[in-house]
């Protein structure tokens, strides 16, 4: 354990059930499978015994791999052992819900000989179920899904029916209250709406810099200023004094307006730069709340009646689809988690767990919903006092809450471990970039905050590294501008910057660079300054990803096997890299005399040429 800090050491405690925090790159999966070894110096355990759960069947087969890297390394030809790793449970939440559900099938109430749906298998479903409903809707729904259409456009519809299917179980009984009280819900938005309001108006005008730029302004010779920035001084008195919400709405509409920016001009009184830099980013970012009218308004009664429509005909295609589910015994993966979380109700069952499972490991905890905390939780028992459950995640990295993960809840489970370690050094980083991640997230979350963040120190202190902030001015040509920037950068600094490669320090290349983008809005403008300095780059996961050549001979060929009267998907098929027939001797062997109706296929099956040939057998 001489390659272990201080803090994984602590992480290994077999006295104690251990939760453990940790950072990205802090050796997380490190001390897990560490854990899993020492989970199997307990003379009474066989791998059979240890529940190893994450998220991703890639995290699963990653943490099987070094599992069993390790095992082998310490046991050398423990065959025995090594054997009995085939038998060990190392899964995906699903992957387990999946194999209760088939061990406890009655127990389930579920068929054992049910089908898993993937998730495009699932969503296959539910568009075709969408589609059907709104195209030949039953009487029972077909006049809320004819006022859905006076309301809005087809696709925003499903859109919205997506939206609503992917939580329903917590959006269900707020759709059945806005039918028996609707004043309620109404009185609480209006709450809302006020917090809302008086928050964007605080931005504006209980600002000290905001208010220290219109104390000068209003000192000016004022006809000297600038339109926009009369506006924008004027702006800020209404808002002061404006209580009208309709009238506030449209006054933030303004000044959020880009045309409404405040501006130095010549003739005018001098402003501090950084002022007016302040004044502006604030209004841009200001955020505006729309109109609500009254209770009894008309606007309001239709908004009621429309959100109604949404709820009922939400409702019975979430019907249709049980209903389809069961008549072909299929389960989805949140099925599969719903009936595992039942199936802990049953003291048998949750017996014969806890007897099977003397040790449970659960990876990247963070992102666990409530049913699958509860499924640990049933599992673990009293963990405490049995010492059997190590956890591991971060709130801080939580990112699935629109996937239903419950932070809050997670929380309150890690508060009741007797030993909790935080892993404090990243192995991962360089130092300087170290440096400012602890300086930008102490600030996110302050001292006193909920979440408290603890400082991480850089392993690779000795490592150089660098952290550069590429700085443009406000323009309306923000993408443009920004990505001739990076470009300029990338080509300047590629062959003066240095990576890490095998513990060697080397040159950077075109291809240890990697551009990360939190939205696709630029992408387009990217590439184009990319291309323009001469730097070459694949593109990943990016707006045209599925329309790259790669792709499109893909799906050409997946077309072409599976129906094979599309001509088109065959020929593109044919002509890309995967075979190489050229067009003129698909030309040549298509021009035959005899006729096929069903298409170019059987033409060429009496084709001479044996590459064709080859190519339609495989």
């Amino acid at each position: 354990m001489s390659d272990l800090t201080d803090r994984q050491k602590e992480a290994l405690d077999m006295d104690n059930s251990v939760c453990v925090t940790a950072s990205a790159g802090t050796g997380k999966t490190y001390v897990l499978t560490k854990r899993y070894r020492e989970c199997l110096k307990d003379s009474s355990t066989d791998p059979k015994n240890i529940l190893c759960l994450t998220f991703t069947d890639k995290a699963a087969a990653e943490m099987r791999e070094k599992i069993e890297k390790d095992v082998r390394s310490d046991s050398g030809d423990n065959k025995k052992l090594l054997d009995a790793l085939h038998r060990c449970t190392i899964s995906t939440f699903h992957g387990f819900c999946s194999a209760l559900l088939r061990e406890f099938p009655i127990e389930a109430g579920v068929n054992p000989g049910f089908g898993v749906m993937d998730n495009l298998d699932k969503e296959e479903l539910v568009k075709m179920t969408i589609d059907d409903v709104l195209k030949r809707a039953p009487d029972a729904i077909k006049a809320d899904v004819t006022k859905l259409f006076r309301f809005q456009g087809e696709n925003e519809i499903k859109k919205s029916i997506q939206q609503l299917l992917g939580n329903w179980n917590s959006y269900e009984a707020w759709f059945e209250r806005i039918s028996s009280d609707a004043r309620g819900i109404y009185e609480t938005w209006s709450e809302r709406y006020d917090d809302e309001l008086t928050a964007a108006v605080d931005a504006i005008t209980k600002d000290e810099k905001i208010r220290e730029l219109m104390q000068l302004f209003e000192g000016s010779d004022q006809e000297k200023e600038s339109k926009p920035s009369r506006r924008c001084y004027q702006i800020f008195h209404d808002l002061c004094r404006k209580k009208d919400p309709t009238e506030i709405c449209n006054l933030l509409k303004e000044c959020k307006d880009k045309d409404n920016r405040f501006s130095q001009v010549k003739r005018g009184r001098e402003y501090p730069p950084e002022l007016i830099a302040h004044y502006n980013k604030v209004a841009s970012r200001i955020p505006v709340p729309g109109v609500l009218h009254p209770f009894e308004d008309e606007h309001t009664a239709f908004l009621f009646s429309v959100l109604q429509s949404y709820g009922r005909v939400t409702g019975y295609i979430v019907k249709t689809i049980a209903t389809k589910k069961e008549k072909n015994s299929l389960l989805n993966f949140d099925d599969l988690i719903e009936h595992a979380k039942q199936l802990m109700d049953n003291a048998d069952v949750v017996e014969t767990l806890q007897k099977r499972y003397h040790y449970i490991l659960v990876d990247e905890v963070q992102d666990n919903d409530p049913a699958l905390t509860y499924i640990v939780q049933k599992l673990a028992g009293d963990f405490v006092r049995k010492k059997n459950l190590f956890i591991v995640g971060d709130i801080k990295q939580s990112i699935y809450g629109f996937k239903g993960a419950a932070p809050d809840q997670v929380t309150e489970l890690m508060a009741e471990f007797e030993k909790s370690v935080e892993l404090d050094r990243n192995f991962r980083t360089v130092k300087p970039v170290i440096d400012v991640i602890n300086r930008v997230f102490k600030g996110i979350y302050p001292a006193g905050n909920a979440i408290v963040y603890p400082e991480i120190e850089a392993e690779r202190e000795h490592d150089e590294g660098s952290f550069t902030i590429l700085e443009s001015t406000p323009t309306n040509k923000k993408y443009e501008q920004e990505s001739a920037l990076l470009a300029a950068w990338i080509k300047e600094n590629v062959g003066k910057l240095f990576v890490y490669k095998n513990g060697e320090k080397v040159p950077a290349r075109y291809a240890d660079i990697a551009i990360l983008m939190d939205k696709r809005n630029g992408i387009d403008d990217l590439k184009h300054k990319l291309d323009e300095y001469g730097i070459p780059y694949q593109e990943y996961k990016g707006r045209n990803f599925y329309k790259t050549q790669e792709v499109t001979d893909i799906v050409n060929v997946i077309k072409a096997v599976a129906a094979q009267e599309d001509d088109i998907s065959l020929y593109g098929a044919l002509r890309s890299p995967y075979f190489g027939i050229t067009d003129a001797e698909l030309a040549a062997a298509a021009a035959t005399e005899a006729y096929y109706p069903d298409g170019l296929w059987k033409r060429l099956e009496t084709s001479s040429n044996p590459a064709i040939s080859e190519a339609l057998q495989m």
